[in-house]
């Protein structure tokens, strides 16, 4: 699990808009790691990863 502030997830949202399968086309970090845990998952299926974005979460992190 990632926790991220709110802000964060304009620029999340963005990329994963515009991303077509390329890496090059890769330019968030979270969405970057979202998209390399979908690939590890392939073969580990026992993973799960998940990004929230709130805030309040992540100071009670």
């Amino acid at each position: 699990m990632e926790v991220k502030a709110g802000r964060a997830k304009e620029n999340y949202q963005a990329n994963k808009d515009k991303y077509k399968g390329k890496d090059r086309e890769l330019f968030d970090e979270v969405f970057a790691k979202e998209v390399g845990f979908n690939q590890f998952k392939k073969v580990n299926k026992n993973f799960e990863y998940r990004i929230i974005f709130d805030v309040n979460l992540q100071k009670w992190q």
